[in-house]
């Protein structure tokens, strides 16, 4: 399979891309991130995606390892292809990460082509599956991610604990203290 292609950009159409790569033009079709990128450069290296299907062998592409684990985890979601992961993916991984783990159906459902069910599907699946690297990032205020881990592990969901720790004052660094202030605040 093809995991990573380099060549020069012969052609940006929308989210699609044409890389020639040693004489061969591939098509990628690009998540946004990628496709901006790729606007303003001649040549340009990227990760990539292979899905062969029945009729058809197809390329997505993507800006870094962070898109394509993401895309990876949205085709595993029952009921979502890969275009529909393509077109969750006008959101940042950032954005997307916390619309799952804020469990926000406003912002999913923002995204054309994606009802009310298959986000809250979306939300069901990913919610546990998001690797740690999707999620370190999302502590607040610098508060280590065992003392996160911890609190979920507890059975605290996601949001409960961001609601509560993004409150937290900055002078609280003590992982006993950051517990504290969490139970007292729950």
């Amino acid at each position: 399979m093809i995991a990573y292609i380099e060549g020069q950009i012969l052609e940006v159409d929308g989210n699609r891309l044409v890389v020639n790569v040693n004489g061969v033009g591939y098509e990628v079709f690009a998540t946004g991130k990628l496709a901006a990128q790729a606007q303003d450069v001649k040549q340009m290296g990227m990760m990539i995606q292979t899905e062969v299907r029945e009729q058809s062998i197809t390329l997505y592409g993507f800006a870094d390892k962070q898109e394509k684990e993401m895309f990876k985890l949205l085709c595993n979601v029952p009921g979502m292809g890969p275009k529909t992961a393509m077109t969750l993916q006008t959101l940042s991984v950032e954005e997307l990460r916390d619309a799952v783990f804020n469990e926000d159906l406003k912002k999913l459902t923002s995204i054309p082509g994606l009802g009310k069910k298959t986000a809250q599907r979306l939300i069901l699946e990913l919610n546990k599956k998001l690797p740690e690297s999707m999620h370190e990032d999302r502590v607040h205020g610098g508060i280590d991610t065992q003392v996160y881990d911890a609190l979920t592990n507890l059975g605290y969901a996601r949001k409960q604990v961001d609601e509560v720790l993004k409150n937290i004052p900055s002078e609280i660094k003590d992982i006993e203290d950051v517990v504290r202030f969490f139970l007292k605040n729950v």
